[in-house]
């Protein structure tokens, strides 16, 4: 998807991880895309969450953006990732961020709260 020779990507997740490929086949499961283009170069950032009805919180399998980060176009893309998790009846979703990443301002600024 992205060129070789582009900037190194921000990859929160691993969206090829056996839990991502296998939440895929989950009868009862939800597995939601979203794609946000931003910046002048259009470049896409994508994001997947995963939701099991009944629970109480849905999870973010990965967020793929393009360095230099556009905060802008990440923040849309959470905010729509948890509007879906909310439209399945998620009462939270759960992220495990480094700190250090420049995602972790954007997961601030959308709402998101640390708890360890």
């Amino acid at each position: 998807m992205l060129p070789l020779n582009s900037a190194r990507a921000l990859v929160q997740g691993n969206p090829a991880s056996l839990s991502s490929l296998l939440a895929q086949f989950h009868p009862a499961g939800g597995v939601y895309t979203a794609v946000a283009r931003g910046g002048d170069d259009g470049q896409p950032q994508i994001g997947q969450i995963h939701y099991v009805p009944g629970e109480r919180s849905a999870r973010l399998c990965f967020l793929m953006a393009r360095e230099p980060f556009d905060e802008t176009a990440a923040c849309a893309l959470l905010e729509n990732l948890v509007i879906q998790a909310g439209e399945w009846g998620a009462a939270n979703v759960l992220a495990a961020v480094d700190e250090a990443d420049a995602v972790f301002a954007c997961l601030r600024r959308v709402g998101f709260a640390v708890y360890c």
